[in-house]
């Protein structure tokens, strides 16, 4: 780490984090098809949750030098969390699981600059009921905004089904957020980076804001090109229709002409045959 922190604040409680990363999963199960049947969701999810704390403290005694491989085992955590209760495929576990990262560091990120503010400013003391009810009330009301917003970005009925496009952008807007986000914790000699504690925290929770928008704006436009193309098909199956409906009306007026002109045919050629029968025919 080159650079020091002036008033650097204290870490995230290891806690804390595994708790935010396993809300954020739990949001996007909420906001998904679900292939497998809910007994299964259930018990992944709570199993998931000691997952994600044995994985946090087990990266907190690594050594520093080791944090990204920490953070790398959390992700994997993640990643099999979601692809196990979800039953989804590989390749959609890992889009909702580079989501679900980023919107939990967001919440972490938010919630400890909030509460070491009050810490400080607000004489709030650092443990009690005063900071769990801050904890609790961040955590709710986050997690329920972001339920809230990406359950109209997501279909409850129709699968995600993301193209491999979609699934390397996603991981890219993902990566370069947390690295951004977390500039400041490996140097301080950077123009993006900050050298005081609660500035440094403030970088990174507008950082983490910043990606989880790129996300949504993502998830969105892929919603509104799969609606072009579902309408455009719509649209060709419709004109393939009407001209099909047209050439059966020609060809049933084609056919009605012909009719009519074999029937005259036919009447020719009796009148040929016995003038006197056509006389009376056409009498």
């Amino acid at each position: 780490m080159t650079g020091a922190i002036t008033n650097a604040l204290p870490d995230i409680p290891r806690i804390y984090t595994a708790i935010c990363e396993w809300l954020a999963c739990v949001v996007y199960l909420a906001v998904i098809p679900l292939r497998v049947p809910r007994a299964r969701t259930l018990a992944v999810g709570g199993v998931g949750l000691v997952l994600l704390v044995g994985v946090q403290y087990a990266a907190g005694a690594m050594p520093l030098a080791l944090w990204i491989v920490g953070m790398a085992m959390a992700v994997l955590a993640m990643w099999a969390v979601l692809w196990l209760a979800s039953g989804s495929r590989k390749r959609e576990a890992t889009y909702l699981t580079a989501r679900a990262f980023v919107l939990a560091e967001l919440v972490a990120s938010l919630h400890w600059q909030l509460a070491t503010f009050m810490v400080a400013h607000a004489g709030m003391p650092p443990s009690g009921w005063a900071s769990a009810v801050l904890l609790a009330v961040t955590y709710a009301a986050c997690f329920a905004l972001a339920w809230g917003v990406e359950r109209r970005n997501f279909s409850r009925e129709e699968p995600m089904a993301p193209t491999l496009r979609d699934a390397v952008t996603c991981a890219a807007i993902t990566i370069v957020t947390f690295a951004m986000s977390n500039l400041s914790f490996a140097s301080t000699n950077t123009p993006f980076s900050g050298t005081v504690g609660q500035e440094v925290f403030y970088i990174r929770t507008l950082v983490d804001l910043c990606g989880f928008v790129m996300l949504y704006a993502q998830q969105e436009q892929i919603r509104s090109t799969r609606a072009r193309l579902e309408l455009a098909s719509i649209d060709a199956r419709l004109a393939a229709q009407h001209a099909e409906y047209l050439q059966s009306k020609e060809n049933i007026e084609a056919m009605g002409r012909l009719a009519h002109d074999l029937k005259h045919q036919i009447v020719a050629l009796r009148a040929e045959l016995d003038p006197g029968q056509a006389s009376r025919q056409f009498a």
